[in-house]
């Protein structure tokens, strides 16, 4: 796409900030909150779980929302909401913005973008360790979203000792002081019965549908960077149900979009998608209802990070 073409789809979208869709983000999580602890109280602990992860996968991608600052106008506002939700999804805002913003910049370079950081160092593991993360990606056992975490957490930690501040120091560790909080005043066998499963579901869930965004699309490396206007190639859009796509994930899913978009709040993501299909056509790359997912599972872990198809191509260098 050129970038005349690019500027005159952004002018016909509506990138305003609302305060509706915010406020029913949060009446959606009080009524998620309070069925959680109806069930709980009515004995139907195992029911609970579930509904942590999708109070977890909820924060995520507002917290997401809130590092390209398309929460509130006021940098405070967004900058708060966006702290309180990487609390609630285990991230530590602040640092993980930075990481994140990183991403954008480099889409696709396999040597620069913080994403590409698994792609590059797991081909080279020791063979034993390969079976056993092969072994546990057939399983559905959510080892990769962990390593990812742990990734996230380690270049979150760079950047704390980095700064050296207190306050910097302080936002590496209110995540963890709020589930330690968490943990202390929860009841009885809350822990066990639905905060750990729900950690475990939501990390599945980031596996299926964080991943199909940019793995086994073109890469680059050197100084190659893709503008905005051109990220469609190194990212893909995977299409749910509505209600899926709304309410759980908020539109996250909407991923080309997003990053020739960054600051398009969730709830525009629809209407920007409906555009950008309509200008790119074949040219977007997309996923319908999982079927990456549903492909790539039964495969080796490095048929699934780095495919012979994929790897046999020339890497776009820098000029």
């Amino acid at each position: 796409m050129h970038k005349q073409k690019y500027l005159e789809l952004r002018n016909k979208l509506d990138l305003q900030k609302k305060w509706q869709p915010l406020i029913t983000y949060f009446v959606v999580e009080a009524g998620l909150l309070l069925l959680a602890a109806f069930l709980w109280s009515q004995n139907f602990k195992y029911l609970v779980f579930p509904l942590v992860a999708t109070v977890m996968f909820r924060n995520f991608s507002l917290m997401h929302d809130a590092v390209h600052g398309a929460i509130a106008k006021n940098k405070t506002v967004n900058d708060f909401i966006g702290a309180w939700c990487g609390g609630l999804c285990l991230l530590p805002f602040k640092h993980w913005k930075t990481s994140h913003l990183q991403h954008h910049l480099w889409s696709g370079n396999i040597e620069k973008d913080p994403v590409m950081a698994l792609r590059v160092t797991l081909p080279k593991a020791p063979t034993g360790l390969l079976k056993a993360l092969s072994f546990a990606w057939q399983a559905w056992i959510p080892s990769l979203a962990t390593l990812q975490y742990a990734l996230f957490w380690k270049l979150s930690l760079g950047h704390a000792m980095k700064s050296g501040t207190v306050k910097s120091w302080g936002e590496f560790i209110l995540p963890v002081v709020g589930w330690a909080a968490a943990f202390a005043v929860a009841p009885d066998g809350f822990f066990l019965t639905a905060l750990l499963p729900g950690l475990v579901l939501y990390m599945v869930a980031v596996e299926v549908v964080n991943f199909p965004h940019h793995l086994q699309l073109p890469m680059s490396k050197g100084d190659t960077r893709d503008p905005i206007w051109e990220q469609y190639k190194t990212s893909r859009t995977c299409l749910y149900p509505k209600w899926f796509a709304h309410h759980v994930v908020l539109n996250f899913n909407y991923h080309s979009e997003h990053h020739m978009f960054p600051d398009a709040p969730w709830y525009a993501l629809e209407s920007v998608h409906e555009l950008v299909k309509n200008e790119l056509q074949e040219k977007q790359n997309l996923d319908l209802n999982f079927k990456w997912t549903v492909e790539n599972r039964p495969l080796s872990l490095l048929e699934v990070i780095c495919p012979p198809e994929i790897s046999a191509e020339p890497v776009r260098e820098s000029a």
